[in-house]
């Protein structure tokens, strides 16, 4: 979003839609002419981090295990089963073996 294009008082807020609309709705009032810019989105690198380690780390910042799961499965574009399974069986899918002797 751009406001007042050309001025002195110039400003462009970048991010999605939500983050853009939540900063000037924080504040008390917003003048001046208001011109939006919309592209398409670029292409998001990979979050490497492994599955778990990531639902760890948003369950350490204070989110339920499940409400951390949904996020992390919208983040990677995958539903929340397959993060379940994935975190059951390790992160390169196979299944973890115990190595009990009996």
């Amino acid at each position: 979003m751009a406001r007042e294009l050309t001025k002195i008082n110039e400003e462009f807020l970048r991010g999605t839609a939500a983050e853009v609309r939540a900063q000037p709705a924080a504040r008390d009032a917003v003048k001046g002419e208001i011109t939006r810019l919309i592209c398409k989105a670029s292409a998001r690198t990979p979050d490497d981090t492994p599955l778990q380690e990531a639902v760890d780390a948003l369950e350490r910042a204070g989110m339920a295990k499940m409400d951390a799961i949904k996020q992390v499965a919208r983040q990677r574009r995958l539903s929340k089963r397959e993060v379940y399974d994935k975190m059951a069986r390790g992160e390169s899918g196979q299944f973890r073996i115990s190595s009990t002797i009996m």
